[in-house]
């Protein structure tokens, strides 16, 4: 389906969120690309089994890491291009978020090397993404420099040698709804996939459900809240501020296999390094 398609269904569907008026929606098509494979579908059990056991502490019934204590501590929205790198975009998203909290100060700026991570990863730009835990790991394993020392380009770069400024301790994969919430309000942001479908393409903001289009693969993005009431999550992408809600998207629960079908991913960060 082309763009007018995609619209003329949403609307004939009466989806109930925005369509946006941006012209270039089609050029989002070259930024799906995560592949789960055998390491991912071999955490789902014993994290199924973990999320069945989870007995979830009370959590306020909204929140946003955005709006929290007076700061925003998610910091600017990225732009992953046309390179299928969304799953390192996601963690140094969350990891970013993990350092300002853990410093007190929702202003600290930073920029973690996105392009570090995924070719530290042996990812390639004109492929789909390697699994998360392989980008996971090598945050933890061997850790992430700044983007001043490795700076990102959406395209084929050969790695760099860099010194790493921040690792992680360690990661775990959350199978339920309220494992995601708990460490959302817990702990910070985290990482999450979900389908993308066509529609998603010319979505313009509200919360969005799946209503037309085929879909066109998985996706990584970082979910920065959630609203119990109206039931939707707020997730950061990386397709820049011209998507969705600039930059950011309300995605209702159970939709895009976000809750069910996919794994989500909390971080815990470790010593910041020298």
């Amino acid at each position: 389906m082309d763009s007018q398609e995609i619209r003329d269904a949403v609307e004939a569907a009466g989806a109930g969120w925005n369509l946006t008026d941006y012209g270039g929606s089609d050029a989002f098509r070259s930024m799906v690309g995560l592949s789960l494979g055998s390491e991912t579908a071999r955490l789902l059990e014993p994290a199924s089994r973990a999320a069945h056991e989870f007995k979830a502490p009370h959590l306020p019934d909204r929140f946003d890491w955005r709006h929290h204590q007076g700061g925003d501590w998610t910091g600017p929205v990225r732009a992953q291009g046309s390179c299928m790198s969304c799953m390192s975009f996601a963690v140094t998203a969350a990891m970013e978020a993990a350092i300002r909290i853990r410093s007190g100060r929702s202003d600290t700026e930073l920029r973690l090397s996105e392009a570090d991570l995924f070719f530290g990863a042996m990812g390639r730009c004109d492929v789909a993404c390697v699994e998360p835990p392989a980008i996971l790991n090598r945050a933890r394993d061997h850790g992430v420099c700044l983007s001043s020392d490795f700076p990102y380009e959406p395209r084929q770069l050969p790695h760099r040698q860099v010194p790493p400024k921040y690792k992680l301790a360690f990661w775990q994969a959350l199978r339920s709804r309220p494992q995601r919430r708990a460490a959302i309000a817990e702990d910070g942001p985290i990482v999450a996939c979900m389908q993308i479908f066509e529609d998603f393409l010319v979505y313009g903001g509200g919360v969005y459900r799946h209503v037309a289009g085929n879909e066109l693969g998985l996706h990584a993005v970082c979910l920065v809240g959630y609203d119990d009431v109206d039931k939707y999550w707020i997730a950061k992408n990386s397709w820049s501020e011209r998507h969705g809600e600039g930059g950011y998207f309300r995605i209702a629960y159970g939709e895009c296999g976000i809750d069910d079908a996919l794994s989500s991913y909390a971080i815990t960060l470790g010593d910041e390094l020298s």
